[in-house]
């Protein structure tokens, strides 16, 4: 039987929208390029890549020796187009699909779960949530944002580098949230994704 596609274009842009800032990326992309155009150079993020490869398969190898999940190719998506340049990975279970995913400017991170039974609960209409709502569910708005738990601020932008610096500790600190807060969506609980987004949707109002 032939595999189940990835996640659609759709889905793969919210999730690479929502792990990028433009309004931050810019400067950091800007100053990139100004360098490369210095050098003759065109931009190369084959290290960044590797690296991120590299982390989150140490970080995350229990979701595959603990909970049998199968770890996906890596993927990249418009490496020529800086301001939107992402790389991801993805771990797929019977019921519940881990893609963690990160900006190759180091203008955000973060991790997707995914419904996979989506189709065969249509009472369920929320196919996936974020990490970070489930960590502000869960902790009843108590726990910090993965950003301001590693800057100790209340930012809203990655400062310039510090993501690209500091990925080992952002990749490490993902994997510890998904022990601590979400280890029945790991076993495939898809139950609560409803609640979740619907008080996440609250706190943004």
């Amino acid at each position: 039987m032939p595999e189940e596609p990835d996640l659609s274009p759709q889905e793969e842009e919210i999730l690479n929208r929502n792990i990028r800032n433009r309004v931050e990326a810019k400067k950091q992309v800007r100053a990139s390029e100004e360098r490369s155009e210095e050098n003759g150079e065109h931009a190369d993020y084959s290290v960044v890549i590797a690296q991120f490869e590299r982390l989150v398969s140490a970080s995350f190898a229990f979701l595959e020796h603990d909970y049998g999940y199968t770890r996906h190719p890596t993927r990249s998506c418009d490496l020529n187009e800086p301001r939107d340049a992402s790389v991801s990975i993805r771990y797929r279970g019977d019921t519940i699909s881990v893609q963690i995913g990160m900006s190759v400017v180091g203008a955000g991170i973060a991790l997707m779960f995914r419904n996979e039974k989506w189709a065969d609960t249509p009472h369920e209409r929320v196919k996936s949530v974020y990490l970070d709502s489930v960590v502000q569910f869960r902790s009843a708005g108590k726990a910090k944002p993965l950003l301001d738990e590693l800057t100790s601020s209340r930012r809203k932008y990655w400062p310039e580098g510090f993501l690209i610096e500091k990925m080992e500790l952002a990749i490490e600190k993902l994997a510890e949230m998904v022990r601590r807060y979400a280890l029945d969506i790991v076993e495939g609980n898809f139950a609560c994704f409803s609640e979740i987004v619907a008080a996440d949707r609250l706190a943004k109002r």
